[in-house]
């Protein structure tokens, strides 16, 4: 079960930017006063996503994260850390999401922490060492950097990416108000939209502790496990499930939210206990079809037809 305190999440907050402004030092052959090569370098897509509204094509915005690598638990190579140096402005999600920026020799000048959008960061308490596949080991106990979920925070910390490339480019301001102001109204429309639900009948479960910001906005109370949609759940695993499913009160109804649609045998397994399983994909890497806005509105039409609001 998720936990918060407002004390360990201004120490946990204090301890990130502590780390990033002692780890994220221009290197030797960059320097805070250059401009860079003119381009914006993200570390992973939603941040591309919100950049490339923004600019409208008046800037060239890249991501130098290669297709399939987890933007958590990726370790750059030197040749993408030198992009990035060399980067007009580096943009990170922040909020402890990506590991390698905290130690990483980035300009500081240039870098851009949309994480410092975020007023009160998350705090997992718990949380084992494991792996997904072929992804490295990792935990998600500290601060939780899945913000961009909730389409709020999104729109936070697309504003923090506006105000800094009118910063930088102060000639492309009116074309940047625009762009910013277009998908200002999309992420608003997201964020009516699940303000339609009603969760009050639901017992929420989420097989990867992605939604908590999405969670706490909407008051839903949700229990996070660590269960990899493409491998069998393993048996304590699905104890774990059955406890909760015990827990929950008497006729509420039970569904299981997923980055991606888990294999036949662990939806059996869950269907066996009254879990529906329901995907809400995080949209950490672009979608096969469509963009972030577009996979956020099925991920909410998804949830809405599982509850029936």
């Amino acid at each position: 079960m998720l936990r918060t305190t407002g004390l360990v999440c201004v120490l946990f907050a204090l301890l990130a930017s502590i780390a990033a402004s002692t780890g994220c030092r221009p290197s030797g052959s960059t320097s805070d006063t250059e401009r860079g090569d003119g381009v914006i370098r993200t570390t992973f897509y939603p941040t591309q996503y919100f950049a490339e509204r923004i600019a409208g094509g008046a800037v060239v915005v890249e991501c130098p994260l290669p297709d399939g690598e987890d933007p958590a638990t990726w370790r750059p190579s030197a040749e993408a850390v030198n992009a990035y140096q060399n980067a007009s402005i580096a943009i990170v999600n922040g909020s402890n999401f990506e590991k390698w920026v905290i130690t990483a020799p980035l300009p500081r000048s240039r870098v851009v922490d949309t994480g410092e959008a975020i007023e009160r960061p998350i705090v997992i308490e718990t949380g084992e060492t494991h792996s997904h596949g072929a992804q490295g080991l990792h935990t998600h106990k500290g601060i939780d950097g899945h913000t961009w979920v909730d389409p709020t925070n999104a729109l936070s910390q697309a504003e923090v990416i506006y105000d800094a490339m009118v910063e930088w480019w102060p000639e492309h301001e009116e074309s940047f108000r625009a762009g910013f102001a277009e998908l200002k109204k999309n992420l608003t429309a997201l964020e009516a939209e699940l303000g339609t639900i009603d969760a009050s009948g639901v017992t929420l479960l989420a097989a990867h502790p992605a939604y908590n910001y999405l969670a706490r906005r909407r008051g839903w109370e949700i229990t996070n496990f660590d269960l990899d949609p493409d491998a069998p759940a393993a048996n304590q695993q699905l104890m774990a499930v059955r406890v909760a499913v015990d827990e929950a009160a008497s006729g509420q109804r039970l569904i299981m939210l997923w980055e991606s649609a888990p294999i036949e045998a662990t939806r059996e397994a869950l269907s066996s206990m009254g879990v529906e399983s329901v995907v809400f994909a995080p949209v950490e890497s672009k979608p096969a079809e469509g963009d972030y806005v577009t996979a956020m509105r099925a991920n909410i039409e998804r949830l809405k037809a599982a509850i029936g609001g």
